[in-house]
């Protein structure tokens, strides 16, 4: 795309628009339970040196009944996660706990945000180029048929301190992980009341979106979506669909981002997250499920056919998913909830990716 193109894609977009619990670690080895299996191991050509794999797992969060949702990101020098504390994983008293740690491996509370209106859910965290923490949830309102869900926007200069919410796009639109391109916020939105069908957003704040599609993937019960751009200004959205027997979709388009193309992938994977490595690899998270088992499972994006292949399993069963990825000092780090010990509590993992 030429560079007048770029620049008017971007201007159209622009102008659119209680006490402290105590966390618990507990170490989990991949070695001991035979379940984390590195999926280029033995290939041919494949050194086992060069093979990806877990070198740290742990619980590092159970302090209510049921813990999961989770998002991971570094900010200011340290690391912030992201969960919903509830009484079970459908009850109405969802809450939503920030974490915090120097090293990622000890973690403690740093703030909780609770509302008054509903349950909050779907946590997601990142950081705005003016530099503040910005949490994205979904309040999810009981009693209420037809206006279920009102996602909103939070802002903190810390981690610590928290905005009122503020909240973005039409009711019953369950807004995503923002994505930061060019200065600009974008998110897919979607929605499973009285119609089914995705949406994307941006704007040039976290508070401030506009719709830049009208229906996508209507009929075909989508849900959760992952969005992520290109060197080139194109952009992906992967998105789960929750038809039964139904594939994830990957979506792309080009600035302004309100044509999509879409096509089907070879894997179900549900609350999908997505990162591209620095060595331009791009690696999806998501749970997936085996012989009716789910479990956590890390893919790459094969981008020249669009098919994912699996290269790792995370220590995970039962209710596992949400995952929330960063990279840093040449590791990819991992944020999830799992309950393979019987509750649902908050793991992170640290992965060698292997060679590209």
């Amino acid at each position: 795309m030429g560079h007048r193109s770029k620049i008017t894609g971007i201007a159209l977009i622009a102008l659119a628009c209680l006490a402290a619990e105590k966390g618990d670690r507990q170490p989990f080895s991949p070695r001991d339970v035979g379940i984390a299996r590195a999926g280029r191991a033995g290939e041919k050509g494949v050194s086992p040196r060069a093979a990806p794999q877990v070198v740290w797992c742990e619980k590092v969060w159970s302090s209510a009944p049921h813990n999961g949702f989770t998002d991971l990101v570094r900010y200011k020098d340290r690391w912030f996660c992201a969960l919903r504390e509830g009484a079970s994983y459908r009850s109405a008293d969802g809450t939503i706990r920030i974490l915090t740690s120097l090293d990622g491996e000890v973690w403690k509370p740093a703030s909780r945000i609770t509302s008054t209106g509903g349950d909050l859910r779907y946590p997601k965290l990142s950081v705005s180029p003016d530099g503040r923490l910005i949490l994205v949830a979904v309040e999810e309102r009981q009693g209420i048929v037809w206006e279920r869900h009102q996602s909103a926007v939070w802002t903190s200069p810390d981690g610590r301190n928290w905005s009122a919410p503020i909240p973005v796009c039409e009711p019953n639109l369950q807004l995503g992980r923002l994505a930061w391109h060019n200065r600009l916020a974008f998110a897919a939105g979607y929605s499973n009341v009285r119609e089914e069908f995705l949406r994307i957003y941006g704007g040039p704040r976290a508070d401030k979106f506009v719709p830049l599609t009208s229906k996508l993937l209507s009929g075909q019960a989508p849900g959760e979506a992952a969005l992520l751009f290109l060197a080139d200004d194109s952009a992906l959205c992967l998105a789960q669909r929750d038809a039964k027997g139904t594939m994830a979709a990957l979506g792309r388009a080009k600035p302004p981002y309100r044509g999509w193309i879409w096509t089907d992938l070879n894997v179900s994977i549900e609350t999908p997250a997505m990162l591209m490595l620095p060595d331009d690899r791009i690696v999806v998270a998501g749970r997936t499920t085996t012989g009716g088992k789910p479990r956590l499972a890390l893919f790459w994006l094969e981008d020249q056919d669009d098919k994912l292949r699996e290269f790792l399993e995370l220590p995970s069963a039962g209710d596992a998913g949400y995952p929330g990825l960063a990279w840093n000092e040449g590791l990819l780090w991992v944020s999830y909830h799992s309950s393979q010990d019987g509750k649902a509590g908050i793991y992170i993992a640290k992965v060698r990716t292997g060679d590209k």
